[in-house]
């Protein structure tokens, strides 16, 4: 099952001044179409095996996530706009399914929370951080 298409444009699918198409289209995915009580179940399903979620709360009322994808030769980008949540890449993800993605992430309001077997490391709103999907 694929997450719905939102059938209105991202900033980038507008026309350029000039009328031309911009050269990268993100395609773009949403869960603001599904029942709210659903939204939050649909989303873990899409991206587990990968990561594993705890539920935050209000998923039961609803998890609307938005979700851009641009295709760059063999490498994607990807912009999630998602509430707060708990992720987690357990020895059995990484053995489920050995990706080697890097995130690279930014988190707009709330601090983000990295652990590892190494120690723990917080990033503060607006400060970037970067971790290996390929370990734990």
């Amino acid at each position: 099952m694929s997450l719905p298409r939102s059938d209105h444009p991202t900033p980038s699918q507008a026309a350029t001044a000039d009328g031309e198409a911009p050269l990268l289209t993100p395609t773009c995915t949403t869960t603001a179409f599904l029942p709210r009580g659903q939204q939050f179940e649909f989303w873990c399903d899409r991206n587990q095996p990968v990561v594993e979620f705890g539920r935050p709360e209000g998923a039961a009322v609803g998890f609307e996530v938005v979700n851009q994808v641009w295709q760059l030769g063999d490498s994607v980008l990807s912009r999630v706009v998602a509430p707060a949540l708990h992720t987690a890449r357990s020895q059995q993800a990484v053995r489920r399914a050995p990706v080697d993605h890097w995130v690279l992430g930014i988190s707009r309001r709330g601090t983000t929370t990295t652990g590892t077997r190494r120690g723990t490391c917080a990033a503060a709103p607006g400060v970037p951080f970067l971790y290996a999907l390929g370990e734990t």
